[in-house]
């Protein structure tokens, strides 16, 4: 491999058992470690310590100790006895491991290089730590070349999800719901999983729709009828006036000639025209009543039918807006496609190709380095190497 240079040695295991990538605890030390070492009552002593080129790290009034490819617990050991031997008296260390030398991650991911080591850290986490896995096979061109196809690539994710919330947007303005042929449609520009929640969602919003246009059609009618019965209250209210301005009317007339006749008294006939000037009154006011109240069942029928009218015009504008929004996301998405098909990017689309990973991990022991064939979920030691490769195959 192009990264190890001079008296190396290679040494190849292919199909090296997982639990040997599996030891979390027996980690040995090397050069880049740095170590938490804590001496009881010795606060001079008591600090972080790189382990340096040589493998050695350097104690105050000790000097240099031997850490590399030793355990953590053994280097502790060995530093205790180094200072008691020292002081001539029993010394309480602790050490403890404050970070390990990072791990390398080069090949086919997004931000190849050092990335930092925890114990559990297993190659899929490596990856991750690393951006990811490129989106297609190594493009030819310049940089910035590159960046951009990458960033068509991201702009035809972005317009797919749109398109795909439009569809199902205009499936619901037509049919109140989203078919099955427009949900395959979703379906191959989002997945299964985000497609039924789509269709869901479009589901919901036009179940509420119907509730609302319900209840104010309920709201309407119930405002109609109770206007009917006022303007029908009225109306029975002139026929009552109506019968009793008669009856007064025709009394009006007998006293009339009574009076003429001098038999009558003309008080009385004042009173009889006063019975009848009232009704007349009431009965004015109760057809000015009657007149109002039919008017606001006519107003309530008028108001519903323009309801309809513009709920059904707002919905034919909607649709014909989702159509065009549609029809111009599908442009943007045919010349994004072509662009980055120019410009050599058509497998990081993954329409007709598979993408498979493999992953070959290099581990330095003492002089030698040797190669093991990785899967995504062993473990790691520090200072490993993890070539990822990402190829398509038709």
């Amino acid at each position: 491999m192009r990264f190890f240079k001079g008296g190396l040695v290679l040494a190849t295991c292919v199909g090296l058992a997982q639990a040997a990538l599996a030891q979390t605890s027996d980690f040995t030390l090397a050069p880049g470690d740095l170590v938490d070492v804590s001496v009881f009552a010795r606060p001079d002593i008591s600090r972080q310590y790189r382990v340096r080129a040589d493998g050695t790290i350097s104690l105050h009034l000790v000097g240099a100790i031997a850490a590399a490819d030793l355990l953590p617990a053994d280097l502790e050991t060995e530093i205790e006895a180094r200072l008691s031997a020292t002081f001539n008296e029993p010394v309480s260390t602790t050490l403890e491991v404050a970070e390990w030398r990072p791990l390398t991650v080069t090949g086919d991911v997004m931000e190849p290089g050092a990335v930092p080591f925890r114990p559990g850290t297993d190659v899929r986490i490596a990856v991750a730590l690393s951006g990811g896995f490129l989106r297609g096979q190594q493009m030819s061109g310049d940089a910035s070349s590159n960046m951009r196809v990458q960033a068509e690539v991201g702009y035809i994710e972005q317009y797919e999800a749109q398109l795909a919330a439009l569809l199902a947007e205009q499936d619901r303005l037509r049919a109140d719901q989203v078919s099955d042929q427009a949900l395959a449609q979703i379906t191959a520009l989002v997945g299964p999983t985000a497609a039924q929640e789509l269709a869901d969602s479009q589901a919901d919003l036009g179940r509420a729709l119907v509730v609302q246009a319900s209840l104010e059609h309920d709201a309407r009618s119930a405002q109609r009828d109770l206007a009917s019965e006022e303007a029908e209250a009225y109306a029975q209210r002139q026929a009552v006036i109506g019968e009793q301005l008669a009856v007064t009317l025709e009394e009006l007339g007998k006293q009339q000639e009574l009076l003429e006749r001098g038999i009558a008294v003309s008080s009385a006939l004042l009173d009889l025209r006063q019975d009848a000037a009232s009704l007349r009154s009431d009965e004015l006011e109760a057809l000015g009543l009657e007149s109002a109240a039919r008017q606001k069942v006519d107003r309530s029928v008028t108001g519903q039918r323009l309801a309809e009218a513009t709920q059904a015009r707002d919905r034919a504008t909607r649709l014909a807006d989702v159509q065009a929004e549609i029809v111009e996301l599908q442009t943007q998405i045919t010349e994004s496609r072509g662009f980055v098909v120019a410009f050599g990017g058509s497998a990081m689309l993954g329409e007709n190709d598979e993408a498979r990973q493999s992953y070959v991990i290099f581990r330095r022991q003492g002089d030698e380095v040797l190669q093991m064939q990785g899967t995504a979920d062993m473990l790691l030691h520090p200072g490993d190497i993890v070539d990822v490769t990402v190829s398509y195959a038709p």
